[in-house]
């Protein structure tokens, strides 16, 4: 069975094209400590994430923005205890608060 995670960010803007770098952050927190399993997993999807387009080229974070991935429910172990654990852009952290889930 798969399920959807939901990791609510903070934070205050992030590129409007952030899907490898999303990925990059993604691959880097909850492969830390770990053999590089995420890159080889076909069945795992990180959805992009939502906010208000900026003229700049950014997304403005509102307060539904979240991280969000599909995995196997045999997966979950390795996807616990990973909020706070991301930083991205210039130095501007970007935080995942407390874990969601639903089947």
């Amino acid at each position: 069975m798969k399920v959807d995670l939901s990791f609510p960010l903070r934070g205050e803007r992030i590129p409007q094209d952030h899907g490898y770098p999303l990925y990059s952050a993604v691959a880097a927190v909850v492969e830390a400590g770990e053999p590089k399993w995420l890159h080889h997993q076909t069945d795992v999807a990180i959805h992009p994430i939502s906010g208000i387009y900026l003229s700049d080229g950014h997304l403005k974070l509102e307060r539904g923005s979240a991280v969000r991935v599909r995995c196997h429910t045999d997966d979950l172990p390795r996807w616990r205890c990973k909020q706070g654990r991301s930083s991205w852009e210039s130095g501007k952290p970007l935080r995942a608060s407390r874990r969601r889930w639903w089947e």
